[in-house]
């Protein structure tokens, strides 16, 4: 993809994540499979990272603790 093509792909997709405000965060749970929460997330930074805040003694830290792996 050149460089162009690029940046008007991450352009429309902040645009998307702007306008949608609300997402779902999906976590493993080794005993159960998936689970999904809706967050209200920060606007994503130039490297499309997008950040949230939550109690650092939830579930779902406690399950992004153990496996990283979130979609």
């Amino acid at each position: 993809m050149d460089p162009s093509a690029r940046e008007r792909t991450l352009d429309v997709a902040r645009d998307i994540i702007k306008a949608a405000r609300f997402a779902a965060l999906i976590t493993q749970e080794p005993s159960t499979g998936a689970s999904a929460r809706t967050i209200d997330p920060a606007p994503p930074d130039s490297a499309m990272v997008v950040r949230f805040v939550t109690n650092p003694r939830s579930r779902k830290v406690r399950q992004i603790a153990r496996d990283p792996r979130v979609t």
